[in-house]
């Protein structure tokens, strides 16, 4: 948590913020976007941080392969996050958070959830809003499909 919020701040700051509009995509800030990412961050929320516009960051991950694979592992690495904390619920291992929210980043972060979008909505149109109405062969088909993706990345 400490090496989160340090980030946090670094990246935060309004000197930080000033240099990176000035000075434009620099090597360093591919760890910085990983190790911002593992804790789950979306890359909007990356771009915020560092000062710049949703469109730089996808300029500087076109122009720059070492960016762009930095952002493929922040990807990989924030859906993986998001995966724990669906399977922590899914399984009563956490009664923190909201169903669905856990839905809804899941199904903005990855495609492979969506494919499952039938079953979720045959489950929300009979009343019952709770992932825990997701049968297990649901649960571990999803679990392994975004597992699967984060996978190739």
């Amino acid at each position: 948590m400490e090496k989160e919020e340090e980030i946090i701040h670094v990246l935060g700051t309004k000197e930080f913020k000033k240099n990176v509009r000035k000075s434009g995509y620099k090597p360093e800030y591919c760890q910085m976007v990983i190790d911002l990412m593992e804790s789950g961050a979306h890359h909007i929320e990356v771009a915020a941080a560092l000062g710049i516009k949703k469109t730089a960051l996808q300029e500087w991950e076109r122009d720059n392969p070492e960016f762009k694979e930095a952002m493929d592992i922040g990807r990989a690495a924030s859906t993986a996050k998001w995966i724990s904390k669906t399977r922590e619920r899914a399984f009563g291992e956490s009664r923190y958070g909201s169903d669905r929210l856990l839905e809804f980043m899941l199904k903005n972060k990855d495609p492979e959830f969506r494919e499952h979008d039938k079953e979720i909505a045959r489950i929300s149109s009979s009343g019952n809003n709770s992932i825990t109405a997701l049968s297990s062969d649901t649960l571990l088909s999803i679990l392994n499909d975004l597992k699967n993706a984060s996978d190739e990345r």
